[in-house]
């Protein structure tokens, strides 16, 4: 459950823009990933579309009462810059 009243009017607008930021910055990638035929383009999509989930969740964790928000960025950054490594090295068909 989100608790807005405890939070100043300011930094709640501002922080509901950043999650509607991010939501078009995920709707715009989404669409792309449809809309292309290039695996490079989907490739980097697909971590825009990753990343701007994290940052969503990150956003919204300031209203929320969860105690595991730091656990999931510290896997999140971890499994993120993997990811990428991993779908560079696809890309590049294991060529170093």
């Amino acid at each position: 459950m989100l608790n807005f009243e405890s939070v100043p009017t300011w930094f709640g607008w501002v922080s509901c823009a950043g999650i509607a930021a991010f939501a078009l910055c995920i709707a715009v990638g989404l669409v792309i990933v449809v809309r292309t035929r290039s695996a490079a383009v989907r490739i980097v999509m697909s971590d825009l579309i990753f990343y701007g989930m994290v940052g969503v969740f990150l956003v919204w964790s300031v209203f929320a009462d969860v105690s595991i928000v730091f656990e999931v960025a510290v896997l999140a950054a971890l499994l993120g810059g993997l990811s990428t490594v991993s779908l560079a090295r696809m890309l590049s068909r294991g060529r170093r």
